[in-house]
């Protein structure tokens, strides 16, 4: 291969890898919708149960005379509520940010 046809060909790659690849901003885009796409998951899939089954925990655990009832049970409720309001959390920074 000559060294003129080198230079066509790296030229013509070179453009063609100009037009063909995202820009940086499109890929980060990507990006932060996948985890928002995460955390919408975590939060409704992780948050609220964990909120439910904290209070059916206390009204079980209180039903057969546990002293530890709300203990225990308001722990996975407030553990509940903090992966609930990490959506929160995450657009709180994302806006002073």
């Amino acid at each position: 291969m000559s060294k003129r046809s080198l230079v066509v060909l790296l030229l013509v790659l070179g453009i063609v890898g100009l037009f063909g690849v995202e820009p940086a901003w499109a890929i980060g885009e990507k990006i932060e919708s996948s985890l928002w796409k995460i955390i919408d998951w975590i939060t409704l899939g992780l948050g609220l149960p964990a909120i439910v089954f904290g209070f059916a925990w206390m009204g079980i655990r209180v039903a057969m005379g546990d002293e530890n009832a709300f203990r225990t049970g308001g722990r996975i409720v407030i553990g509940g509520l903090c992966v609930f309001g990490a959506r929160a959390l995450a657009e709180l920074i994302k806006a002073v940010f």
